[in-house]
């Protein structure tokens, strides 16, 4: 239950974190602390930074009320919904892994993500937000080594190099990339396009105009249905509000 996850949180969940919404009252029931959230924006374009950091991204539980687990403006991270039988770091995303300059914009695509989800989806899930984060680490990193610190400047160029460099990368193991972990990279970059563009930095232009995550990581002809689904765009004449 989200009590006991909350009991065995100890110190991640700080004498400050627990503290009550600001502006919002304490919620002794679980539906109304989901309304309270939900009630928040979906994105935070145009909010001033103390009212952006002071949001509610998790709760807990605590002797019957709830209470904010973590808010926008840390670090760290704790995701909504997670389980307690794996390793705690996988339950959470630490923005410092990230090159600096990207931390406002990073926060914003995944308060998006979570708050919304992306064209055509449903929220991401807790284990959705995680992949999302591994698989964007290193295009992050590869972009930090070309001296490119706003998603803003990132060009169709620049993302066929990324593609380059990735088919030539290892995995932790030391072996290279299996053509799903490619795939897997590749998606991430379509995400922040998708994702970015309820930010205040976007990307501006899909990463590889013309083609797919799926066909650049060479798994195609193989299932045509769930290539379709995979890769599909939608006009941004029906992006979210």
């Amino acid at each position: 239950s989200i009590s006991t996850e909350a009991s065995i949180r100890g110190s991640r969940v700080g004498k400050d974190q627990t503290a009550p919404i600001l502006g919002m009252p304490e919620c002794t029931g679980s539906h109304s602390m989901s309304y309270l959230i939900d009630s928040q924006p979906l994105d935070t374009r145009g909010l001033e930074k103390d009212k952006r950091d002071a949001l509610a991204v998790n709760s807990v539980s605590v002797d019957g009320k709830w209470h904010v687990a973590c808010r926008y403006g840390d670090d760290i991270w704790e995701l909504p919904n997670t389980t307690t039988n794996r390793s705690r770091s996988l339950n959470w995303i630490d923005f410092r892994k990230a090159p600096s300059h990207f931390t406002q914009t990073l926060k914003q695509v995944f308060y998006r993500y979570l708050r919304r989800g992306r064209l055509g989806n449903s929220r991401g899930t807790a284990n959705q937000v995680r992949a999302l984060w591994m698989n964007a680490l290193p295009f992050l990193r590869f972009l930090d080594t070309l001296k490119i610190a706003r998603l803003a400047d990132v060009t169709p160029f620049t993302c066929a190099m990324y593609v380059s460099e990735s088919r030539s990368a290892n995995s932790l193991r030391g072996r290279p990339l299996t053509r799903e972990s490619l795939n897997n990279r590749l998606q991430a970059v379509e995400a922040l396009y998708d994702l970015s563009q309820y930010t205040d930095d976007k990307m501006p232009s899909f990463p590889w105009p013309d083609d797919s995550a799926w066909s650049l990581a060479g798994l195609t002809g193989s299932n045509r249905l769930l290539k379709y689904l995979s890769t599909r765009r939608l006009p941004e004449s029906q992006y979210y509000p």
